[in-house]
């Protein structure tokens, strides 16, 4: 039975919670957050969080802020807004709102929608604050049958955490306090409360898989099996808990196996060494590739993709066991959203696939210049091998990126030589060869990364002061 009572325990005891925490509470008006929200306010104007009951409770709805994401989906969007307004009003509990501008609703993503909403609340949920949304036991038997239907990986097969970060490194805790509790005793909390809450229709519309599995597969389940929600909850604590182990040891794995040296510019993560992984089992090996990925606070390819570069990989293992001899670029490679997983030499690396930098000229300066958000250069000084100082800070040299066909004029050669070739002779891998800017002065190169200076622009005298350039990338800027 769900109350006041229930829902403060579990805050206290399972997620040792203490009477000061402050809640952000994602409150869309339907029957679960609206649940969750009263029973919060109940619990804590009660004190029933309080180690002392004794104490003082005035004002306990302070520590609690609603927040109401209008997807301005439905016709019905702003008055649902209102209705969320005129709730936190009658609760004395303050309430954020935002409007999303959506696209056409024949082209809503719902993914997207939810990536928006997340968006907005990693804003606005406070550093003190712990932000609960209203995910239930029915909710969370749905979507192990979902994920179970979709051949989903064992992290999905655990069904909704109850509790995570916010956002990659991001102290901040989501929590979801009524994953214990099926939907119906919420909504017979709201009928013993005489509350009223929305019902969208779009709830209701079994082309989507969720709603399907709701009206048409639980019932029969439940007829058949009565127990089979907590049942299905209880199998997604135990996968929860059995993951936590794999974690550890593919932690243990991973560090045999990457390599912090090979790393170059533009990597999401420590390269791995390929000879390591390709003695594995196709399902280790997926493993370790989706606990590599998610290392990086990055989205993991399908588990299809795995398998195919796994394929790509072990297709001919005598070529890949020699692959540090091998000078081909991309042996394995696959890609997705905003990343790319290739091999190059004897390493696999993950990867940008798009860097939005400019596409036109830019006047070198000694100080730092931004090409692209999080990638940026700046100069150093050296004793040899430079750029004359006084011609990298004259204003004359410019910041240029590949177009194809380019030449150089290198040191002990007296014509000029393919930038392409020699960039493929000295290794540099294709991503840096297309995302690295080189600098030029009236047409002619004068330092390109991975080669060094041009031959017409060397300095012979080492009392000279000399500089080179610098890259610096930080990935978690975008």
């Amino acid at each position: 039975m769900f109350t006041a009572e229930a829902l403060s325990q579990v805050l206290k005891e399972r997620h040792r919670f203490t009477s000061d925490q402050r809640y952000a509470v994602a409150f869309s008006g339907g029957a679960d957050s609206m649940a969750l929200l009263s029973a919060l306010q109940s619990a804590l104007k009660k004190s029933t969080l309080n180690e002392d009951p004794s104490e003082e409770s005035s004002n306990r709805s302070n520590l609690i802020t609603a927040l109401h994401f209008n997807h301005r989906i439905n016709p019905d969007s702003d008055r649902w807004q209102r209705f969320c307004e005129q709730v936190s009003h009658s609760l004395d509990v303050p309430i954020l709102l935002n409007t999303w501008t959506t696209p056409r609703a024949d082209e809503l993503n719902e993914a997207e929608a939810r990536q928006a909403r997340y968006n907005w609340f990693s804003k606005v949920v406070e550093p003190d604050q712990v932000l609960l949304t209203a995910h239930h036991a029915d909710d969370q038997a749905e979507t192990v049958l979902m994920h179970l239907f979709q051949g989903r990986d064992l992290s999905r097969l655990a069904g909704i955490p109850a509790r995570r970060s916010l956002g990659f490194n991001d102290a901040r805790t989501v929590c979801r306090p009524l994953l214990d509790f099926p939907r119906e005793s919420l909504v017979d909390y709201l009928d013993r409360a005489r509350l009223d809450w929305i019902e969208d229709p779009a709830n209701r519309d079994q082309r989507y898989t969720r709603n399907y599995i709701r009206a048409q597969l639980m019932p029969l389940i439940k007829r058949r099996w009565p127990s089979a929600l907590g049942s299905i909850c209880v199998s997604a604590a135990n996968l929860t808990e059995a993951n936590k182990l794999l974690d550890l040891q593919l932690g243990r794995s991973l560090e045999r196996i990457k390599q912090d040296s090979a790393r170059r510019l533009f990597c999401l993560a420590p390269p791995l060494r390929v000879d390591k992984l390709i003695g594995r089992s196709k399902f280790e090996f997926c493993q370790l590739l989706r606990y590599w990925v998610h290392s990086a606070g990055l989205v993991s390819p399908s588990q299809a993709q795995l398998v195919s570069l796994y394929s790509q990989l072990t297709r001919d293992q005598n070529q890949i066991s020699d692959r540090s001899k091998d000078t081909r670029v991309a042996q394995g490679k696959i890609s997705w959203k905003t990343m790319i997983v290739v091999s190059y030499g004897s390493h696999l690396f993950l990867i940008r696939n798009k860097l939005k930098t400019a596409s036109t000229v830019i006047p070198c300066r000694l100080e730092q210049t931004n090409f692209a958000p999080g990638f940026w250069v700046d100069f150093e000084e050296v004793h040899e091998g430079g750029i004359s100082r006084p011609l990298a800070d004259s204003g004359e040299l410019n910041w240029c990126w590949r177009h194809g066909g380019e030449k150089i004029k290198l040191l002990k050669r007296q014509h000029r030589s393919s930038l392409k070739k020699i960039l493929q002779q000295q290794r540099v891998p294709e991503w840096e060869r297309r995302l690295l800017p080189y600098l030029e002065s009236n047409g002619e190169i004068v330092w390109v990364h991975g080669i060094g200076v041009a031959r017409d622009f060397t300095v012979s005298e080492k009392s000279t002061e000399q500089v080179l350039p610098r890259f610096h990338y930080d990935p978690s800027v975008e």
